[in-house]
């Protein structure tokens, strides 16, 4: 009986600590572009917070693959991401030198105001060979509108990819080297010196 138990407890106890079978939690940034662009010179914009989340798949922010290249887990956003999309573009808008103020505030005339629906938000893992990168799908669109008669609509796709290395370097095989890869390596220079 224990014998017989032994390999079901191993495959049991591999299958509950394999990454790949586990949620995720992507991390989004808080920070942007480092240096921030200028040009604000003070301008008020209301950016109303948070944009509308109009993302065809809200359940997840991306997918979790194994070796073979299939979908086994979710990434799973802790945040709300039409939050963070909204925060950020405030926070830039902020360091770029422009007024960011709230609609509830009293604002000079003129002042735009940005509404924004975020339509996507996915990262997706692209496993290789030997390498892995990471790729992120980002749309949103924006509104801008005043009080002047203002009204401008654009949509913006961002595609990021990250890329890594999975396997860097490979496991060497040496002349000492012992076990199946040293006499796999054996037959193959016998069978190529023949």
């Amino acid at each position: 009986m224990r014998c017989r138990a032994l390999p079901l407890l191993g495959v049991v106890a591999l299958l509950g600590s394999a990454c790949a079978f586990n949620n995720v939690p992507p991390t989004l940034p808080e920070k942007g572009l480092d240096p921030t662009l200028g040009g604000g010179r003070n301008r008020q914009v209301i950016v109303i917070v948070p944009f509308t989340d109009q993302r065809a798949i809200r359940n997840r922010c991306g997918m979790q693959k194994n070796g073979y290249n299939m979908d086994t887990a979710d990434a799973v956003c802790q945040s709300d991401p039409s939050l963070w999309v909204a925060s950020l573009l405030a926070a830039e808008l902020r360091a770029s030198g422009f007024q960011v103020v709230n609609s509830d505030v009293p604002h000079r005339a003129g002042a735009v105001v940005i509404q924004g629906a975020l339509k996507k938000l996915f990262v997706e893992p692209v496993i290789g060979m030997w390498s892995g990168s990471l790729e992120t799908d980002l749309e949103t669109t924006l509104t801008l509108s005043s009080e002047d008669g203002l009204r401008a609509e654009r949509t913006f796709f961002v595609k990021g990819v990250q890329k890594g290395v999975l396997l860097s370097t490979p496991i060497p095989i040496t002349p000492r080297s012992r076990g199946p890869a040293r006499r796999a390596q054996r037959r193959w220079w016998r069978r190529s010196s023949s």
